[in-house]
C-alpha cells in the first residue's frame, strides 16, 4: 500500500499504476470466487437441492452488490447538481463502498473458518491460519488500490479497512458461542457463496469497467498506448490467476498436513482457509 502510494504520487506513473492494479484486484476476486469460494461452498453436497441453494445464496450476493450504486449515487448525483455538474474530488464512488461490503462478509466467513478450524485441532488451525494470512496478500493490494482509485483518502481508507476486518472477530465469536453444531457450517456454505457471488459482481460490473475509464482518460487519442495499457493489464489478469492456483496448491499442502489425525472432522474447513478465503 505504501509503495502504491508513492508511485501515484508521480504523475506519469499514476495512470498506469490505477489501471493496472484495477485489473489486478477484479481478476483476483474472479479467480477467488470460481477457483476457490464457488467449489469450497459445494463441498460435501451430493443433492440437486443443495446445490441450488448454494446457487441462490451466489445470485444474492450479487444482487446485493448491484443495489449499493442505487442506494448510494442518488445522493451523489444530487451533490453533483449543486456544483454545476462538475465531479467533486471528495466524493467517494460506489465501487468502493461495494468493495468495502463485500469485504465484510469475506472476513465474516474467514473467521468461521478459523474458529472450525481451530475447534479441530491446533494443527488444522494453524494450518488455516496461515493460509487465510497468504491468500489474503492479492487481495489486500488489489482492496487498497480499489478503495484508493474510488476516492477514499489514505486516512479514511486504513480506518475503513480496519473496521471491516472486525468481522473476522464476529466469525469467530459465531463459532465460539455455537460450537460445530450444523448451522454453523450451513452459515459457512451459504456466506461463501453470497461472497463469492459479490465478488463477481463488484469485479465484473464495477471494477473492469472502471479499467477501461482509466486506460481511456490516461491514454486518449492515443491507440498504441491504449492498445498496451490492455496487454499489460491482461498480463497482470494471467499473473493475477497464477497467483491463486498457487495459493489453492498452497492451502491443499497445508490441508493434507494439518488436519492428519483430525481429517474426518475438519475436512472442509481446515486448509481452505475461509471455507475458502481470500
Amino acid at each position: 500500500g505504501v509503495g502504491l502510494l508513492v508511485l501515484l504520487k508521480i504523475p506519469q506513473l499514476s495512470g498506469i499504476v490505477e489501471y493496472t492494479c484495477l485489473a489486478f484486484a477484479g481478476t483476483v476476486l474472479v479467480a477467488d470466487a470460481f477457483l476457490h469460494l464457488l467449489p469450497h461452498s459445494m463441498e460435501g453436497l451430493d443433492d440437486h437441492a443443495g446445490m441450488n441453494k448454494v446457487g441462490v445464496s451466489a445470485i444474492l450476493g450479487s444482487l446485493v452488490v448491484l443495489a449499493i450504486p442505487q442506494i448510494v449515487e442518488p445522493h451523489a448525483h444530487g451533490h453533483d447538481h449543486q456544483h454545476d455538474h462538475k465531479e467533486d474530488p471528495n466524493q467517494v464512488h460506489a465501487y468502493g463502498y461495494a468493495n468495502l461490503v463485500t469485504e465484510m462478509m469475506h472476513n465474516f466467513v474467514d473467521g468461521i473458518s478459523l474458529g472450525l478450524s481451530w475447534l479441530a485441532g491446533t494443527p488444522a488451525g494453524m494450518a488455516t491460519a496461515i493460509a487465510v494470512a497468504v491468500h489474503e496478500l492479492p487481495q489486500e493490494i488489489g482492496d487498497f488500490m480499489v478503495l484508493r482509485s474510488a476516492g477514499f483518502p489514505t486516512g479514511k481508507l486504513l480506518a475503513w479497512n480496519f473496521l471491516v476486518s472486525l468481522t473476522c472477530v464476529a466469525g469467530v465469536a459465531v463459532v465460539h458461542f455455537l460450537g460445530e453444531q450444523g448451522p454453523v457450517k450451513e452459515l459457512q456454505r451459504y456466506m461463501t457463496a453470497f461472497t463469492a457471488g459479490s465478488f463477481l459482481a463488484l469485479s465484473l460490473n464495477m471494477i473492469f469497467p472502471q479499467v477501461s475509464e482509466s486506460i481511456s482518460k490516461y491514454h486518449k487519442g492515443s491507440t498504441s498506448k491504449t492498445a498496451l495499457a490492455h496487454f499489460a493489464c491482461l498480463a497482470l489478469a494471467g499473473l493475477a490467476v497464477w497467483a491463486m492456483i498457487a495459493i489453492g496448491a498452497l492451502e491443499s499442502h497445508d490441508h493434507d498436513h494439518g488436519h492428519g489425525h483430525s481429517h474426518g472432522q475438519g475436512h472442509s474447513h481446515g486448509g481452505h482457509s475461509h471455507g475458502h478465503e481470500l
